[in-house]
């Protein structure tokens, strides 16, 4: 199935973190995605495929020390959005869990566009705890929101 690509109005509407947030959330269905580098590489492969030619998608980005799962720039005119995300698949154990949010404490919650992707079979626990953990920060979707404000959200997506 083709998916139309991001439209520039949503953007100057919306702001590109609420429109790729959107088609990720809407559009993106991860097929026969074993492991989360199978999880990536499909987002990847979409994004690609719905934002413009002169918008950064790339994979395992450098960034304070780490790498970020996938990293998208999208100059704009006046400044250039920025969206970090993270993938966690399978996120059923503490450690792993721990693991998330030092990523996440790396990335810069609160200062940056960040979207988490759980992916596969997540323990709702990890789920609930990411949620309070960052529940100021929670960014609901509606238009209107104020697009200079850094956002988080959590987005949950299966193959199986």
């Amino acid at each position: 199935m083709t998916v139309a690509p991001i439209n520039e109005l949503g953007v100057l509407w919306r702001g590109a973190y609420e429109s790729v947030l959107l088609k990720v959330r809407h559009d993106w269905n991860p097929e026969d995605c074993e492991d989360e580098a199978d999880y990536r590489d499909s987002l990847v492969a979409f994004l690609r495929g719905v934002v413009p030619p002169d918008v950064l998608v790339e994979m395992e980005y450098p960034h304070e020390g780490g790498r970020i799962d996938v990293f998208v720039r999208w100059p704009r005119l006046l400044s250039t959005a920025k969206i970090y995300f993270e993938l966690k698949c399978d996120l059923r154990v503490a450690s792993e869990y721990d693991r998330l949010i030092g990523q996440l404490d790396r990335v810069g919650v609160g200062e940056n566009d960040v979207v988490v992707v759980l992916c596969g079979d997540t323990d709702p626990r990890f789920t609930a705890r990411l949620r309070q953990r960052f529940a100021g920060l929670l960014q609901p979707l509606v238009p209107f929101m104020d697009v200079t404000a850094a956002s988080f959200t959590i987005v949950e997506k299966s193959s199986r």
